[in-house]
């Protein structure tokens, strides 16, 4: 979903996002401080940790993608800070994320409005899909700014001004609620093994990418999980006697 699609597109259409009671989260920030970094972007991607997904699947989620890239004028109206060290980092990455995700396309929203419209989206796909589940890739980061960015907008007054591609504009909204269930994917140990990282072609530090690989990852794990439940209760039933193999676990 592009930065500009209508809060009409959240709508989802189709019956069977039923199925889907996971999101994935992926931020990309000017700072690592976890109470002010200046948010550039964020992707949101609904899954099912149960499925065996492919990058192409991902990438055609349409409405289970939420992205938005976001205005650093409108962060610094809410205090938000940026690192010498983090933009030099942002300076030596590819060409293509640094345009997708650092450079000004004309897409950008205004941090309020980011916020808003994630806001949005978590509660429109909660009513439809019952999401259990928000990951992301590390407990201490992401999920963690985001909660702190929440709390921080549910003590300011309900109308706040912000920048948008540089006009001042008033948006109103209100108070909003943090709804995220926070886990972090890397509890989940022992896949690297069975599993390994794929080469999967995908420009890192674009959240959408990131939180396409962060997925199969997750997804790759709760395999590992349920083939290690299977492979104990074969290995069970040979001592019993009533299983003379192991079948169906890829070893």
């Amino acid at each position: 979903m592009s930065s500009m699609d209508s809060q009409e597109d959240l709508l989802f259409r189709e019956e069977e996002f039923h199925q889907y009671h996971d999101l994935m989260v992926d931020l990309e920030t000017l700072d690592t401080d976890r109470q002010t970094s200046t948010i550039i972007a964020i992707s949101a991607i609904l899954f099912s940790r149960w499925s065996k997904d492919s990058v192409d699947s991902l990438k055609k989620g349409g409405n289970r993608i939420f992205y938005r890239k976001i205005d650093k004028g409108s962060n610094k109206l809410w205090g938000r800070t940026e690192s010498s060290q983090t933009i030099e980092w942002w300076e030596g990455r590819e060409e293509e994320v640094k345009k997708a995700v650092l450079r000004p396309t004309g897409g950008e929203v205004g941090l309020v409005t980011a916020l808003a419209d994630f806001y949005k989206f978590f509660l429109i796909a909660s009513e439809r899909t019952a999401i259990k589940r928000a990951w992301s890739k590390g407990s201490d980061f992401d999920l963690i700014i985001l909660e702190n960015l929440f709390k921080e907008m549910e003590r300011k007054e309900k109308e706040a001004r912000f920048f948008r591609k540089g006009e001042e504009e008033p948006y109103r909204t209100e108070p909003l609620k943090c709804p995220i269930i926070f886990r972090d994917y890397r509890g989940v140990r022992g896949y690297e093994d069975m599993f390994p990282p794929q080469n999967l072609k995908l420009a890192d530090h674009h959240p959408t990418n990131d939180a396409i690989k962060q997925i199969l990852d997750v997804q790759r794990a709760w395999r590992c999980a349920e083939y290690y439940k299977m492979l104990e209760k074969q290995v069970r039933e040979i001592r019993e006697g009533t299983r003379d193999k192991i079948e169906g676990i890829p070893l």
